[in-house]
Parts: structure tokens; C-alpha cells; sequence
């Protein structure tokens, strides 16, 4: 079958599991966690403010998003454990979000700065987890911004830590 591989149904499986009408067009296989985003890793504490650029980014009401999506997860591995027992009408590849990353391990101060040494240590920590626990790669982008204007946090990346996070996805 066919792969589509931009797809930003990361959210849209815990509502429409069978994917439809993917299958029907001969989609075997979805790629999500696209454009820096995604579902993980996220503490519950950023879970409201992540929807919200998620929801304003991908144009879907944010009340249905936190309805929907169960968050029993907080760290990578245990969303791609949590995906394991979802049933699909099609397969489902991830991708770790830069913005994600980036998020989890700096908070709020990724929406404003460059990473420090030690955050992009911790970062390419986290994009090892992911990876081990079943991430495609890591998706990154410099187009997308918040309801308020403000470019998405991998905008915000310098080269030291775009080339740690692509030495870690090359070792692994």
C-alpha cells in the first residue's frame, strides 16, 4: 500500500482509529509527529499550553483534543507503550517533535532562547529514548508558529544543538 508521509494524526487516532478514509485510498501506512510536533514527551503540567499550539497549529478544536486523547504517558516510551495496545486501520509511524524535545527539557524558556550545554545534552537524551523506544527520526520546523505569533520552539535551535541532536539520530 501506499505511505503517507506527512500526516498529523498523532491526536485524530483516539477518535477515528480506523484512520478513515486512509485505508480506503489504498494508505497502508501514516507518518505522524510531523513539524515539530507531537504528543511526547509532555509533562502534564505543559499538557494545556502544548494543545493549544497544537490545536491552533492543525486548525482542530483544543476541548476535543483534551477530550480525546487519554494522556497516560509523559515521556516517549511510554506513549510508543501506550500506542501499542491502539488498534488501527492503518500502521502507525512517529516521529520525536524538536519542539517537544526542546519543550520538555527546557519549559517555557524554549520559546525564548537558545539551549544551554547541559539542556542539549538532556535533549539528545530524550531523542535517544525515543528513538530506542520506536521513533522514526525527529521531524523539526522553521514555518510554524503559536496563536500568538511566536515561531515553534525548534525556530529557536542553534548549530550546537541541531548537530548533537543529528549525531544522536545517526547513531542510532
Amino acid at each position: 500500500g501506499f505511505i503517507d508521509s506527512h500526516t498529523h494524526f498523532d491526536a485524530t487516532i483516539y477518535w477515528d482509529p480506523l484512520l478513515d478514509p486512509m485505508p480506503q485510498h489504498g494508505v497502508t501506512t501514516v507518518v505522524a509527529g510531523n513539524c515539530s510536533l507531537g504528543l511526547a514527551p509532555m509533562r502534564p503540567a505543559d499538557r494545556l499550553g502544548q494543545v493549544d499550539v497544537y490545536s491552533y497549529i492543525e486548525d482542530l478544536p483544543a476541548k476535543l483534543l483534551h477530550d480525546s486523547i487519554p494522556w497516560n504517558w509523559e515521556t516517549y516510551a511510554e506513549y510508543a507503550q501506550s500506542l501499542s495496545g491502539t488498534r488501527l486501520g492503518a500502521n502507525l509511524v512517529t516521529f520525536a517533535g524538536h519542539s517537544q524535545l526542546r519543550c520538555y527539557v527546557m519549559g517555557e524558556a524554549a520559546w525564548e532562547r537558545a539551549a544551554t550545554p547541559a539542556e542539549i545534552v538532556a535533549m539528545a537524551g530524550e531523542l535517544a529514548g525515543a528513538l530506542k523506544a520506536g521513533a522514526a527520526g525527529m521531524s523539526f520546523s522553521l514555518f510554524d508558529k503559536d496563536r500568538a505569533g511566536r515561531p515553534v520552539p525548534s525556530c529557536l535551535a542553534d548549530d550546537a544543538e541541531m548537530e548533537a541532536l543529528c549525531a544522536t539520530l545517526g547513531d542510532l
